[in-house]
């Protein structure tokens, strides 16, 4: 049997999510499964001081269930959690392979630090080289893989796995056909479209389709989605945020219509739902590179503004996405109302660029 192997990765659930087809390939690969593995995550409780959810979560545990117990989070880069974490697991088992998985645009300086922390707890580890961002490749979701082929075979692995038969509650299933997903909020200010054009692009669709529109999100997003709720006031709205776990939730989205939302969690686990997504970024990153191309439809939209790439985790004036018009949304939601199913990356005022070679189509 091959060595247990220990994953490390920074972030919050999304940037966990886009890891996961990587991770089940390469267990795939020693034919391992899933419950062989250990899972280190470096977190920080508080990021520029704008995190909406400041306590620090086992997104593993969120995406997995709570009986899953072979993850461990860092918080705030602590090198004595770190090691009382490898004793941890080397009390389980001695001899693992460690796996750091660096983002497309983590910087040398991030990375030294992850180095020197395993260094430092006497933990050989093994660094995986990301592709870095180009014409071709510009993607967290690929850019572990050497080719799409392999991105694809990875994507049917894990949805093998995480979307099952056992989520059958006739009201929940009821509730999700005929639907359009939306997630309104963002765990950074700077990923929020306004509310107020949110609660155009609902009334729009409720005066001119028969659609329900479901709100979702985690338990601190239901004051939020509450918010749009109150404005709106019609019955065709519900806010289901906090309702579901994660594996749950994205069972059921599986019979929704459309999602809608801004970039984080959400949007991935609509990713791994397959269905065709509309996904409004800001424009700090490079484009593509949080896009949900494992989806079989989607636009990811934003808007070509000077301070683009800027990179900041905070923005008092996200004009990348305010730029954003509600007509721009319904442009292309009434595209795929016709039938038209899309792979694009839209930059407003600027070129269009098709991922469809990446994609399940």
């Amino acid at each position: 049997m091959s060595k247990r192997i220990v994953f490390i990765r920074s972030g919050f659930i999304g940037d966990i999510l886009v890891a996961l087809p990587y991770i089940f390939f390469e267990l795939s690969k020693r034919k391992l499964h899933f419950k062989d593995a250990f899972f280190i995550t470096f977190q920080r409780s508080n990021i520029n001081n704008e995190l909406k959810a400041k306590p620090v979560v086992d997104s593993y545990k969120l995406i997995f269930g709570n009986e899953y117990n072979n993850s461990f989070c860092v918080k705030d880069y602590s090198i004595n959690s770190l090691k009382k974490i490898i004793k941890k697991i080397k009390l389980q088992e001695d001899s693992c392979e460690y796996i750091y998985l660096p983002f497309v645009n983590e910087t040398g300086n991030s990375i030294f630090k992850k180095k020197l922390f395993l260094f430092i707890c006497g933990t050989p580890y093994k660094l995986i080289n990301v592709k870095k961002p180009n014409k071709e490749y510009n993607s967290e979701y690929l850019s572990f893989f050497q080719t799409s082929k392999d991105f694809l075979e990875a994507m049917s692995l894990f949805r093998s796995y995480y979307l099952n038969e056992n989520y059958t509650s006739e009201n929940s299933i009821k509730l999700f056909k005929n639907s359009i997903v939306i997630y309104p909020n963002a765990q950074l200010l700077i990923k929020l479209w306004p509310q107020s054009q949110y609660i155009k692009l609902i009334k729009h669709i409720l005066n001119f389709f028969d659609f329900n529109i479901i709100l979702i999100g985690s338990k601190s997003d239901f004051e939020y989605n509450n918010e749009i709720i109150n404005l709106i006031e019609n019955d065709r709205v519900v806010n289901v945020a906090g309702n579901y776990g994660i594996q749950e939730l994205v069972n059921y989205l599986k019979y929704s219509s459309l999602f809608i939302g801004n970039d984080g969690g959400p949007m991935h686990m609509a990713a791994i739902a397959n269905i065709p997504i509309i996904a409004l970024f800001s424009y700090k990153d490079k484009a593509g590179l949080w896009d949900p191309i494992s989806s079989k439809s989607f636009v990811s939209l934003r808007s070509n503004v000077s301070c683009k790439l800027c990179n900041k985790l905070l923005c008092e004036n996200n004009v990348c996405l305010k730029n954003i018009l509600t007509d721009d949304v319904i442009f292309y939601f009434e595209k795929y109302i016709s039938g038209t199913k899309m792979c694009e990356q839209v930059i407003l005022s600027n070129l269009k660029a098709s991922y469809s070679n990446y994609t399940n189509n």
